[in-house]
């Protein structure tokens, strides 16, 4: 047996053995974070190791330095969150961990390029990447045809809203023509009205001048 064989055997039962390390209170508290922070506190019981209370890190805990960050197989364990990174990596050397930031479309691009190349995929979710890249088609085509959907009925409700202002200012300018019509009506009317008033007192004017006479 090699000696890196050995190493990860070993790693993979200290692995097995090793506790899960928490904050100090993080059961006691929803708003303390996850991750390992050492605890303080002069009387803090984790601190002093007592008895019954969590484990903290020791280094004692800690994995073989000659294996440490290689996976079970002896790749090393290497983030992935863009195509380029694939130019300075060799799928005999190293095994791919894709960031859990990525959006569905880098994602897909980046199992189809592991595929296509050979590397191993160390995500639990990504285990078969033929069945990952199936799904992820499916959920980002099916997401890009929403998408689409909901475009189209925003257009289909701007261009109803634009009908219904179109329609709104017509019937507001033919209100407008009407009462104009009718103001120019009212004015023509009142020229001959005043006429006609004159006439009248010119006509009987006119009849008392003559009986005066």
């Amino acid at each position: 047996m090699s000696e890196t064989k050995r190493l990860l055997e070993l790693k993979s039962k200290m692995n097995a053995k090793r506790p899960h390390f928490r904050p100090q209170d993080s059961t006691k508290r929803k708003k303390i974070r996850k991750r390992w922070v050492f605890p303080a506190g002069m009387h803090s019981k984790m601190r002093l190791k007592k008895k019954g209370r969590a484990r903290k890190v020791m280094p004692g805990f800690r994995s073989p330095s000659d294996v440490r960050g290689l996976d079970k197989n002896g790749l090393q364990i290497t983030l992935v969150t863009n195509l380029g990174k694939f130019s300075t990596l060799d799928k005999n050397t190293h095994s791919l961990a894709i960031s859990g930031t990525l959006g569905d479309k880098k994602r897909l691009e980046i199992l189809k390029k592991a595929a296509e190349l050979g590397f191993t995929v160390l995500n639990h979710n990504h285990k078969d990447i033929q069945k990952s890249i199936l799904q992820l088609t499916e959920k980002y085509s099916k997401k890009k045809q929403e998408k689409q959907e909901a475009t189209k009925i925003k257009e289909t409700k701007q261009k109803e809203r634009e009908e219904i202002a179109k329609k709104k200012a017509e019937e507001e300018k033919k209100k407008e023509d009407e009462l104009a019509s009718k103001v120019l009506t009212e004015e023509d009317r009142k020229p001959t009205e005043v006429t006609q008033k004159e006439e009248d007192i010119a006509e009987q004017e006119k009849i008392l001048t003559q009986k005066n006479n």
